[in-house]
Formats: C-alpha cells, sequence, structure tokens
C-alpha cells in the first residue's frame, strides 16, 4: 500500500487536452491494487476513456511510473436536432458539446434522431463517408469547411462564405482535394467570396460558377 502511493506519473505525453490527465487519475486512483495490475488491468480501462486512443506505461525503478497517452483527434463535429458530438479521425466520439461551444471544426449531420454517446464509434454510412472527406483534407487547404454533405453517396463541402465544393463520389478524393487547393489559391480574396462552387466530380476538369450565376 505504502509503495503503491510512492509510485508516479512521471510524464504523460502526446495527448492535447484533458483526456492525458482523465487516463492518468484513471491508473493512479486504485488503492489496494499492486503495480502488476497497473500495468496490465488498469491501463486497459485507461484506454477506454473516449478521450484516449492509446495508453503505454513504463515502469522506470525504483518509484517512477511513465505514462504515454495518445488521445483520439478531433476531426468534425456530429449534430443531430439540438445534440452535437465532437468525433474523432477514427469514428470515435470523445464528448458531448454544449450549444455555442462547438469549436471551429466543421459540421456534419446525422440521420434525424440519431443519439451517440462517449467512446461509441459511428458506424452510418453517409456520416462516415463525411468523416472520411474531412480526414483527406490537406493541412494547408487555403479555405475553412464549415459543414460536409453526403447524399447518395456524393460529396459537398461547404466552404467559408458559402461556397460548395462538389467532389462527387469517393473515388479520387485525395486528388480532388489537392486540385481544388490549388485552385482555390489561385483565386483573389474577390474571388474566393464571389464563388457559388467549384464542382471537381472529374478531377481533370474542374468547372466553377460565380453566385452571380447561380442566382439567375
Amino acid at each position: 500500500m505504502e509503495a503503491l502511493r510512492r509510485e508516479r506519473a512521471e510524464a504523460a505525453e502526446g495527448a492535447p487536452f484533458v483526456g492525458a490527465g482523465q487516463a492518468v487519475r484513471v491508473v493512479l486512483d486504485h488503492r489496494n491494487v499492486s503495480i502488476r495490475q497497473i500495468l496490465s488491468g488498469q491501463i486497459a480501462e485507461g484506454e477506454a476513456l473516449p478521450s484516449v486512443r492509446s495508453l503505454r506505461s513504463d515502469r522506470a525503478f525504483p518509484h517512477t511510473l511513465r505514462l504515454f497517452v495518445v488521445a483520439e483527434k478531433p476531426a468534425a463535429v456530429l449534430r443531430s436536432g439540438p445534440h452535437s458530438w465532437l468525433v474523432s479521425v477514427r469514428g470515435r466520439v470523445i464528448r458531448r458539446l454544449l450549444p455555442g461551444r462547438l469549436g471551429d471544426w466543421p459540421r456534419i449531420r446525422l440521420p434525424d434522431h440519431l443519439l451517440l454517446s462517449p467512446g461509441q464509434t459511428v458506424t452510418d454510412g453517409p456520416t462516415r463517408l463525411a468523416l472520411a472527406a474531412v480526414v483527406a483534407v490537406p493541412q494547408d487547404f487555403p479555405v475553412a469547411i464549415r459543414t460536409v454533405r453526403v447524399r447518395d453517396g456524393r460529396i459537398v463541402l461547404i466552404l467559408a462564405g458559402d461556397s460548395e465544393l462538389r467532389l462527387g463520389e469517393r473515388t479520387a478524393l485525395a486528388l480532388k482535394l489537392v486540385v481544388a487547393a490549388r485552385v482555390l489559391r489561385s483565386l483573389t480574396l474577390a474571388e474566393r467570396s464571389a464563388l457559388g462552387y467549384l464542382d471537381l466530380t472529374v478531377p481533370d476538369h474542374p468547372v466553377a460558377a460565380d453566385k452571380s450565376q447561380l442566382s439567375t
């Protein structure tokens, strides 16, 4: 018992938010357990936290237990009616979000009346496809993505300024996004603001129209 109390978490590496501290507490907040149990069963319990992807320990004798935490990486906000959840790049629900605290992640609309729980993995086909599109977006993409829609297997990204990026089916998704980034960078701020849509269904032949054309 006294030996257990001397053990301390020296490092929790790789976790960008509160999930790391929570994982450490799960491991250490057990009394009447041995170090062997902490290094086995309690580590598995830490990995069950919705915000934690993996949790690894390293016993450094004589009195140190190092914990290496890899957090789930947030990707998008899932919405169903008034409810919202933060989801990871793997499709795992990290946590429920309060109204007005949704951050800048792209929004994905869930099927009506579908409710989720932290730790759950999203299995709905269109939602998984929308999430795949978000994950495939290059890190240096020049325009923020506000919303992702999927209808009949076809992906549309709604960009800042309400322009549509029409990607079509999932085929060659990465290439389409690279071409889209190149086209958007070539536009001036005024041209981006006036853009109604950019269609990359056929990535070799991008098609664009401005908002004035769509309103006529």
